[in-house]
Parts: structure tokens; sequence; C-alpha cells
């Protein structure tokens, strides 16, 4: 069966006077079944991002990620068991400045979050495409 989810995109912006990002990552939350998974960027797959970005120090980047695994991590153990997992997911995708920003809500059907989150992966990171060869 199908269920409704919320998605956002995890966007890397280092320098925030230009205002310039690259998406990292994607986080989606199933409120039916309380499910919270995401997708980083792996730290040996950054070429796209230090090709956008060619004089920042790949360890800022590195370092990012790494951080943001370990918070999310700690987000997803939280997913089945905090009160009220929705006002935890709305603060952590909430508007700040800073490195790690997140797009608005976007919205999907799903019977497999896991599965989704890695085709939504594709898209939003990879920029991959439907195959339409078919057709």
């Amino acid at each position: 069966m199908k269920q409704a989810c919320k998605y956002n995109i995890i966007r890397f912006k280092p320098y925030s006077d230009t205002q310039e990002f690259v998406n990292i990552g994607v986080i989606l939350y199933a409120p039916t079944t309380g499910e919270f998974v995401f997708k980083l960027l792996s730290q040996n797959d950054d070429a796209r991002v230090t090709a956008f970005f060619a004089k920042l120090d790949n360890a800022v980047l590195h370092d990012t990620l790494k951080l943001l695994e370990g918070e999310l991590g700690r987000v997803q153990k939280l997913s089945y068991s905090f009160h009220d997992f929705n006002l935890l997911y709305n603060e952590l995708i909430r508007p700040r400045e800073g490195t790690i920003q997140h797009s608005s809500h976007s919205a999907c059907f799903t019977t497999n979050p896991s599965e989704t989150i890695n085709e939504l992966f594709e898209h939003y990171i990879h920029r991959s495409r439907p195959d339409k060869s078919g057709e």
C-alpha cells in the first residue's frame, strides 16, 4: 500500500555571499510508519562539488558530510520513538543560515521509502533522468 511521504533536498552552500549551492543529499519522512531515511553524497564522489566550488578546501566538504551523517543518524534513531517526530523533522529542515540548508517540502507516494530515497538521490544528486527508451 502506498503511503504519503515528504522529502527535502540537502544543499551545501559554503559561500553565503554568492548564495550558490550544490545538492548533496536527500531526507525522506513517512509519517504513517514513522520511517525516516536519508542518503548523502559519498566522500569519494565529490568531483561535481569540488568542480563547482574549485577553490574550496575538500576537507570542508568531507567534514560537513561526516557531521551531517552523524546528525541524521541520531535523528533516524529518534524517528520511531519521538513523541511527535513531525515537529523534529520540521525543526531539522527549517530555514537557517549556514553551510547546510534544505529545500522546501516536496511530497511523494511510495510503498518502499528506502527504494524511493535511492531514486530521489539519483535524480537530485546525480541528475539522472528516467529511462524513456521503451516508450
